[in-house]
């Protein structure tokens, strides 16, 4: 039974528990004096996450004060909630009631308390303290596995570049940041298991040496653990705020968005268009496990860190007197245009390319003179075409894979390189 829990006596009240639960003396007394001044250890604080390390915020209850009142922290093993029945009878035969569980990463406590001066002390044992303070080597072996993960994956992402577009589209320092973030908080992790490692040991030569059931760790050690979780929990927090910031980036992708729906600033060249004589139908949404797979719609990107404002994805497909047909328009509004424009001439060209070309990679740019473009590149094998186009600060790549000319086309897909008014 948990008599923290017992809400028939003053208000609760917070404070910082600025002891190393690793050192028994101390810790019996801080709870000690506390209660001195009438206030009862009650629970621990949800708040005890935000804490470092072995810093906790521990919840009190205020009561009439009792300095008789003496605090036991008697090991256990780890994550072993409530002592047995026999245990909890035992000690209370000896004038000792049960608070409850404490863990550290080191070694696992049962809290009792006594407000008589007579009791007995519930437990003089050297040998079983020695046996319950446990070097982290499942802190260690988790956290090495974890590194073998996040190297892995590393590589898996660089080799078979599977991050899609929207997440390969957002701002460069958010993923820099995350990496960093990890790669920090795995080695501050291991420190941490270092330091704690140090400390069991430091305890069992302090148990052997004196033959004590309370040994003190040295100060410099839990500064050092101190040091540590702070940086953890500061790492952690860093991260927190990179995945929020990665949340609020993809909110402000407009994915998925019915032609319909879209309205950019230039006039966008439909098939529906160049079909020309009504016949065009859209190809029909396709609905896949509650998902609508759209085939005419537009995706809408920002990114101002890279030098591209706005970035429009533009999917077409259907059917009319022509025949079938698709295509696909990758719009930018960006600085560097001109180095853009080579960038998706040579992307279409590549195997490994984020831009999906149909025609083979070996097949060169014909540069065309077309009005109202500065640079106008073509090639086409067959029904399939590949147009790369550079206007002030505009570029685009269009694949179309159809029955009609595209060269009847060439001024309107320059003209969308004019912003309309």
């Amino acid at each position: 039974m948990n008599h923290s829990k017992d809400t028939t006596a003053g208000p609760l009240v917070r404070r910082w528990a600025l002891v190393n639960a690793s050192d028994l003396s101390r810790t019996e007394a801080w709870l000690e004096d506390m209660a001195a001044q009438g206030l009862f250890f009650h629970d621990f604080s949800r708040w005890s996450m935000l804490a470092p390390g072995p810093l906790w915020v521990v919840v009190f209850q205020k009561d009439t004060p009792k300095p008789e009142r003496r605090y036991r922290l008697c090991p256990t093993r780890p994550q072993e909630a409530e002592p047995s029945q026999e245990t909890l009878e035992l000690y209370a035969q000896s004038g000792w009631q049960f608070l409850r569980y404490w863990g550290t990463s080191c070694v696992s406590y049962y809290l009792f308390y006594s407000d008589d001066p007579a009791a007995p002390e519930p437990y003089t044992d050297p040998d079983s303290l020695y046996e319950a303070l446990r070097p982290p080597k499942k802190d260690v072996l988790n956290d090495l596995i974890l590194g073998g993960v996040l190297f892995a994956s590393a590589v898996i992402l660089n080799i078979l570049q599977i991050l899609d577009r929207q997440l390969s589209f957002l701002p460069n320092w958010i993923f820099a940041a995350a990496a960093v973030l990890l790669a920090a908080q795995w080695i501050v992790s291991l420190l941490l298991d270092g330091a704690d490692w140090l400390t069991v040991r430091a305890l069992r030569r302090e148990i052997q040496k004196r033959d004590t059931v309370r040994p003190a760790p040295p100060p410099a050690l839990f500064a050092v653990n101190c040091l540590f979780s702070s940086l953890l929990s500061l790492l952690r927090w860093g991260l927190l705020a990179v995945v929020l910031a990665l949340v609020l980036s993809l909110f402000r992708i407009n994915s998925d968005l019915p032609l319909e729906q879209f309205d950019p600033d230039f006039d966008l060249l439909t098939l529906s268009e160049m079909e020309g004589d009504g016949s065009w139908t859209p190809e029909t949404d396709l609905e896949v496990m509650d998902q609508t797979l759209r085939f005419n719609a537009a995706d809408v990107y920002q990114d101002p860190a890279q030098g591209v404002r706005m970035w429009y994805d533009i999917d077409q497909a259907g059917y009319g007197t022509s025949g079938d047909s698709s295509m696909t328009i990758h719009y930018f509004v960006a600085d560097g245009a001109q180095t853009l424009l080579t960038g998706l001439t040579e992307d279409l060209q590549s195997p490994d390319g984020d831009l999906i070309s149909y025609l083979p990679r070996q097949l060169p740019f014909q540069r065309e003179a077309v009005p109202g473009t500065e640079e106008f590149w073509v090639r086409r094998e067959g029904r399939n075409w590949d147009v790369a186009a550079w206007e002030g600060d505009r570029v685009l790549a269009l694949r179309y894979s159809g029955f009609l000319d595209l060269t009847e086309w060439y001024d309107e897909i320059a003209a969308m390189l004019t912003p309309t008014s």
